[in-house]
Formats: structure tokens, sequence, C-alpha cells
């Protein structure tokens, strides 16, 4: 394991994707949702980070954002025994669409060379096997896309408060499902407090503790982030994988490519049953942020539809703040 701390300067964003006219279809009503329908749709080899001015410019990778929601844009119920997206995507009533919205998931992180995760998310969901698990898709990254078995795996953690014994720190012991690096990104503060003596005896313990912080070090710096894994770990696509309120930070710092979206035909309102304000897709009930003049435009790339209950959206990102 190996510490990373540093400092950088101004980020150059990325080539926009370059499609004259989304791409329109339906997917398989298949829980075993074919490969080849999967990949096409959620294809990167048009989308690539252009070059930066200054060979001391911070780079990035091509980033998207991947979430299910219901229609009046939740993520979760925050019910008992349904603490994650599950119910989102109508798992009890319409499993065979649920399994879909997974492999669809799973997709866009076998297409990646990472995908970011909280600390939240390993603690809400503390049964979660959270790498790509289909063999399929497993031999589809060796095979035709020529990467390792496992995407990198980077867990986003402010205060380092995550659980050691999180399945991700011990995942099966068979061929391409042992073999993700994780990397932790944090604070200095935050890389103080991780469990480290824990976590070094898991079967898969982190393989960096990467420090990007803010100048005032209480947050993590996603500009300084996304610049050392360009540089350091040869990513070129990332995949987000969070809650709201980082992509809403993406979105603000004008970070995000891409934003990939299971549309549930269901309403899901905003508070729990005991009182939780349910997590939103962008959290900003309270904040001015933009204007008819500066609200970023979303460009519809690719729409599939599966069934007449979820509908899969892939759509660029135009910033005008």
């Amino acid at each position: 394991m190996s510490t990373d701390h540093t400092r950088p300067a101004a980020p150059a964003a990325p080539a926009p994707a370059n499609r004259d006219a989304p791409s329109l279809g339906t997917f398989s009503h298949d829980p075993q949702m074919p490969l080849s329908e999967m990949v096409a749709f959620y294809d990167v080899r048009h989308c690539a980070a252009s070059e930066p001015a200054s060979p001391t410019a911070l780079r990035r990778p091509f980033i998207w954002s991947n979430s299910a929601v219901s229609l009046d844009g939740y993520l979760a119920f925050l019910e008992p025994g349904d603490e994650g997206p599950t119910g989102i995507v109508m798992r009890p009533t319409y499993p065979t669409m649920a399994n879909v919205d997974y492999r669809m998931l799973q997709t866009g992180w076998a297409h990646s060379d990472a995908f970011i995760i909280t600390g939240s998310i390993l603690r809400d969901e503390p049964n979660a096997h959270i790498r790509v698990v289909f063999d399929d898709l497993i031999k589809y990254r060796q095979n035709v896309l020529g990467k390792p078995a496992q995407p990198y795996l980077v867990v986003l953690t402010r205060t380092g408060d995550i659980p050691a014994t999180h399945p991700i720190f011990n995942p099966p012991d068979l061929p391409g499902h042992r073999d993700a690096k994780i990397i932790i990104a944090t604070t200095t503060s935050g890389a103080a407090r991780l469990p480290l003596a824990s976590l070094n005896q898991q079967l898969n313990p982190p393989h960096t503790i990467l420090v990007a912080e803010t100048d005032d070090g209480t947050s993590v710096d996603y500009a300084r982030l996304f610049d050392r894994l360009f540089r350091d770990y040869h990513v070129r696509h990332l995949d987000i994988a969070t809650g709201g309120i980082v992509i809403k930070e993406l979105i603000q710092g004008k970070l995000l490519d891409e934003v990939r979206m299971t549309q549930a035909m269901q309403l899901a309102g905003r508070m729990a049953s005991d009182g939780r304000t349910r997590p939103h897709f962008f959290p900003a009930f309270d904040e001015h942020l933009f204007t008819a003049e500066t609200a970023p435009h979303l460009r519809i790339d690719g729409v599939r539809v599966c069934g007449q209950r979820l509908l899969f959206l892939r759509m660029g990102v135009e910033y005008r703040h």
C-alpha cells in the first residue's frame, strides 16, 4: 500500500461525445440482458479527454454518472429492507427489469478504468458486492477492451469513516473477482482516521491511500483527484456511482461529461415513513444554483426502453455557467 499527496492547477475539459442524433431502441425483456445490447449502448470509444493547453494544467478522464431514479428524481425509498436503489427500480414487483438495470450498471463499470463510490455507500449497504460480478462482462473487459479483470475501485471519504470488513475488502477467491485494486481518496485528516490496522488484515486491503484535498483541507478536491487518477493510474474513463451530492458538486464544478440514468416509472415523494429525507439525484432544494441563462443543458445521445417500466437515458452535459 502506498500513500500519495499532491496539489496541482486548473482542469482541462474532455472533448464532448460527437453524435449527430440520439440512438433510439428497446432492450430485450430478459434478466440475462444480452451482452451485445449492453455494450453497444454504453460504448465509450467516441469519448476521449482533450489535450490540455499547458503541460502543467490538470488533466482528467471522460467522466459519467450512472443513477437509477424515480420519476420525481429520488434515488432510494429508505424504507426497512430497502436502503439502496432496489425499490426504485421495482425489484420486488418487476425483478426481470431490475436485473436488466443491474447489468447495465455493471456494463458502465466494465467500460471504465475506475469507478467511484463513497464511504456512506459502504456504511448503508454493508453486504453489497461492489465489483464487476458478471463473468461475461469480465471476459469482455479482458478479451475485447484489453483491460484488467476489474477496474480500480475508488472509495471517496472525507472523514475516513469506512467499515474495514466490508465485502469489497473480502472478495470471493475466484479468477477475475479477487483482482480489484482499491484506492481510498481522502483528506489528510481522513487518512489519519482510517482503520488501517483492520484494513490491512483483510483479503484485499487498499492498494493506495490518495490524499487530494482542497486548500483548507476540509474536503476532497475532485479536480486534483481526477488529475492523479489520469496521470498516475492511467484512468481515461471514470464512472461515478455515488449519490446525488457528489453528482451535484461535479456539475457545479463542470466536471461531469455525461449523465446516465435509469428512469423508473413510479413516484416516491420526499420523505421516508420514519421522517428521513430521501436522497435526490440533484439535491439543491435550498440553493439557488442556476437561472434560465446558466442552467446546464442535457443533450440526449441514447434512449432505450425496457418493457413499460424502465427508461434508460444517456445524455451529454452542456455547461453554460
